[in-house]
């Protein structure tokens, strides 16, 4: 596990409400709809960006949307490396849609999000309960991964799930 970027960060949002500052303060908006730092280039350690390129599998997710997956996916270093990657991107969607900034996001517009702040996805693994998502472009893969709790991922089952999907890869 590596940071995604080797300096302190601070998270901005461009929303309905204007332009917020921090985590807290985005995780509790909704209408967010662009992700972005100050410093603008925060710079990512070598080993990171590394891994993330010869990544065979590179697992986005699961988390909230824009203070955990993109938070790190679009670290510009970051999200270079993801672009460069040969391997398989998969993007883990959440079992419970979100409470805050999420509000109301279906798996479409998740994969919307992602694609908006140009982060590159082949594959989405959702729980076979979520509602279908349709005109998606990745492929999504609908598998029973959540936990008994009906809030969270079941690790077993869900590492089952991305060992098969990277089996099966194209």
């Amino acid at each position: 596990i590596y940071p995604a970027t080797t300096v302190p960060v601070q998270l901005l949002a461009d929303s309905d409400q204007g332009t917020l500052v921090g985590q807290v303060t985005i995780e509790r908006a909704s209408g967010i709809r662009n992700l972005r730092f100050d410093p603008i280039d925060p710079p990512v350690a070598d080993c990171a960006s590394r891994a993330v390129r010869e990544a065979d599998q590179v697992v986005i997710g699961p988390g909230s949307l824009f203070t955990s997956v993109l938070a790190a996916a679009v670290v510009p270093g970051i999200r270079a490396a993801l672009q460069a990657s040969t391997g398989q991107r998969v993007f883990v969607a959440n079992v419970a849609n979100e409470k805050g900034m999420a509000r109301g996001f279906g798996l479409a517009e998740h994969i919307d999000a992602l694609a908006d702040h140009g982060v590159k996805i082949d594959v989405v693994v959702a729980d076979a309960s979520a509602p279908p998502a349709t005109g998606v472009g990745p492929t999504v893969i609908r598998a029973d991964v959540a936990a008994g709790d009906g809030w969270g991922h079941d690790p077993s089952k869900l590492g089952r799930v991305l060992h098969q999907v990277y089996l099966e890869r194209g």
